[in-house]
């Protein structure tokens, strides 16, 4: 059995702990042993993640413009281990998960907003069981928030009537003290 000595930490070991490469088609052992080549690896993976990271989203992007079929692909010819898999992951970071949707929703408010609106729209034109239910929502929370909705109104009108005065008070403190500006 023959014997080499690794470069990094200067043991000698048998050609077993050594992996192989190829040059030039000859096939010959590394001379760092597979312990020393193992905690080079993770070193180098730790301080490269955030390069690894990007080149791999980069990849992937360019990787699905090239070809839009290929995440359906993957999925269809894994359909039952994919779902099964992120059952599996749900249940193990179910209050994790739980706070992640919280902060995107609460990060994008009017997003939500705006795609519930168009929702809403195509829904309401397209099927007459939905416009149907939707008023009927509407008529219970307006029989159900009649105060509120009285509150709501009083409040609409004072301040309708409050920056009304306001805009005839400043036209009038303008055309007496201006009287060479129209308005």
């Amino acid at each position: 059995m023959e014997l080499r000595t690794c470069s990094k930490c200067g043991k000698k070991l048998s050609l077993d702990n050594f992996d192989k490469t190829t040059n030039q088609g000859k096939v010959y052992h590394r001379k760092v042993c597979k312990e020393c080549k193992k905690i080079f690896d993770r070193k180098y993976y730790k301080e490269h993640i955030q390069e690894r990271r990007a080149y791999q989203k980069e990849y992937l992007r360019e990787l699905s413009k090239n070809n839009p079929d290929y995440y359906k692909k993957i999925y269809e010819n894994n359909k039952e281990s994919i779902k099964k898999s992120n059952k599996i992951y749900y249940e193990k970071n179910k209050e994790k998960i739980s706070i992640k949707r919280k902060e995107w929703v609460n990060l994008n408010k009017d997003r939500m907003n705006k795609w519930r609106r168009n929702w809403q729209k195509e829904k309401y034109y397209k099927d007459p069981l939905f416009k149907q239910r939707l008023f009927t929502c509407q008529k219970k929370w307006r029989d159900s928030n009649k105060e509120k909705i009285k509150q709501y109104q009083k409040d609409y009108h004072k301040e309708y009537e409050r920056l009304k005065a306001s805009k005839r008070f400043i036209e009038s403190a303008l055309t007496k003290s201006l009287p060479y500006i129209e308005l």
